[in-house]
C-alpha cells in the first residue's frame, strides 16, 4: 500500500497485491455504496495489471477515531453494519466474489479442514492444532455448509480498526477487499465475534456476540429465524477458530485460543452444532 499526493492536491492510496478475480467485484461494490452515501474511500482506479500484480487506487479519507468503550458501543457497530447491508447492491448485479477471504471460506471444496492458501499465504493445513479445536471447527463448518439461505453482499472484516467515528457517528469504513457474498446471518455472525477485537482483546464475549446479533436484528427491522441464529453463532465460532489456528501455527496458546477454549461449547450449542 502506497500513499501519494497528486499535483491536483488529492491524496490517494495505491494498493498492490496478487491478482484475484474478486477484486473487480469489490471495486464495483465500493463504488456503488460510495455513490449511495455510505462512508467509504472514493474508488478511483479499478483493478489494473501491474506486472504480475494488480493495482487499485482510492482516495485517502482522513479523520475520525476508533470507537472508544461505551455502553452503546456494540449497538453502534451493529447498526452501522445493518446500514451497510441496506446500501449494498444485489448479488446478481456484481461479478463473482469467490473465493472469500480465508476467515469466511468454510465452503471450500477441499477435503482438508482449512481452505487452501492464497498466493504467499501460509498453508493452514500444513500445521497441527489441538484436537478440541479440530472438533469445534469441524462441527461449526458442518453447520455452515448445511445453510439453505440466499447470499447477500457484506463486509467480512468488521473489526474496530477498519471503522472511524466522529462524535459517535460513523465517519469512514475501510478494507473493501473484504466484501463477500454469503448468507446475511453468517456475515453478521463474523462481525459479532470480530468487532470487539483490539490489541488488548482477542474477541467478543458471549454476551457481546448476543448483544450484537440482537442490535442488528432490531436495526434491520425483524427478528432472526432459528436457522439464522444458528448460522450466525456458527460463523462466529469459525472466525474465532481461524484466529486460534493462527496461534497454533506458532505452537502458542495465545489469547485467541484461550477465549475460544472457554466459549466453544456454548457457541456450538447456540449454533445447533
Amino acid at each position: 500500500m502506497i500513499g501519494l499526493h497528486l499535483e491536483d492536491g488529492r491524496d490517494v492510496v495505491v494498493k498492490i497485491r496478487p491478482p484475484e478475480l474478486r477484486l473487480t467485484a469489490c471495486h464495483r461494490v465500493q463504488r456503488h455504496i460510495r455513490q449511495h452515501g455510505f462512508p467509504c474511500p472514493e474508488p478511483l482506479v479499478g483493478p489494473t495489471a501491474l506486472g504480475r500484480y494488480t493495482a487499485t487506487a482510492e482516495g485517502y479519507e482522513a479523520g475520525g477515531e476508533q470507537l472508544p468503550e461505551a455502553p452503546d458501543r456494540t449497538e453502534r457497530f451493529a447498526k452501522a453494519l445493518a446500514r451497510l447491508t441496506r446500501t449494498m447492491p444485489a448479488v446478481t448485479d456484481i461479478p463473482t466474489l469467490d473465493p472469500p477471504p480465508a476467515w469466511g471460506w468454510w465452503n471450500h471444496s477441499s477435503r482438508r479442514l482449512w481452505p487452501p492458501p492464497s498466493e504467499g499465504a501460509v498453508d493452514l493445513n500444513a500445521h497441527t492444532e489441538p484436537s478440541w479445536l479440530v472438533e469445534a471447527v469441524t462441527r461449526a463448518r458442518t453447520r455452515l455448509r448445511a445453510a439453505t439461505l440466499p447470499s447477500v453482499l457484506g463486509h467480512s472484516d468488521w473489526q474496530t480498526e477498519h471503522l472511524r467515528w466522529i462524535n459517535g457517528e460513523l465517519h469512514m469504513v475501510y478494507d473493501w477487499d473484504s466484501v463477500v457474498a454469503l448468507p446475511e446471518a453468517t456475515i453478521v455472525g463474523l462481525a459479532s465475534a470480530m468487532f470487539a477485537i483490539t490489541p488488548d482483546n482477542a474477541g467478543a464475549s458471549l454476551a457481546e456476540t448476543s448483544d450484537f446479533l440482537g442490535a442488528y436484528a432490531i436495526a434491520r427491522g425483524h427478528l432472526w429465524t432459528r436457522e439464522e441464529q444458528e448460522l450466525a453463532w456458527a460463523a462466529s465460532l469459525w472466525v474465532m477458530a481461524y484466529n486460534a489456528k493462527g496461534e497454533a501455527i506458532d505452537e502458542a496458546v495465545g489469547p485467541a485460543t484461550a477465549i475460544l477454549f472457554a466459549q466453544r461449547d456454548e457457541r456450538l450449542r447456540r449454533a445447533g452444532a
